[in-house]
């Protein structure tokens, strides 16, 4: 019989500091080490052309959810973080989100799989860059 996975009730990001609270430019707080991220990248990170998150950095800077400045030693490049706003709005999208991956994954997996799937997950979750 397969049961269900269960998600503890603050699986989310970290909301008392530390790694969880780090910043990119547009995921979770524990993706950059100082909570910030060069846009180049978080190119290379979400598989997107410079040119193509350049404008999604924009469009979540617009609407105060991001924070972009030059970077300190290559002023051709941009770093970016979240805001405080946009760190809410992560966290308050985070169940649906979870959800949505519950659904299209999850739900999905044979009862009779699920051991190596977990594993398989965690090896692209840890795989080098």
């Amino acid at each position: 019989m397969c049961r269900p996975f269960r998600v503890p009730r603050h699986s989310g990001p970290d909301r008392a500091g530390g790694a969880a609270r780090k910043a990119t430019g547009g995921g979770h707080r524990s993706e950059a080490d100082d909570g910030e991220l060069r846009v180049t990248d978080l190119a290379s990170a979400t598989a997107l052309s410079l040119s193509r998150i350049s404008r999604v950095v924009n469009s979540l800077q617009a609407r105060g959810w991001v924070g972009k400045r030059r970077h300190v030693h290559d002023t051709r490049g941009w770093v970016t973080s979240l805001t405080d706003e946009g760190l809410r709005r992560l966290e308050s999208a985070y169940p649906a989100l979870l959800l949505s991956a519950r659904r299209r994954v999850v739900d999905h997996v044979d009862c009779g799989t699920a051991a190596m799937t977990a594993h398989q997950i965690r090896r692209i979750a840890f795989a080098p860059a």
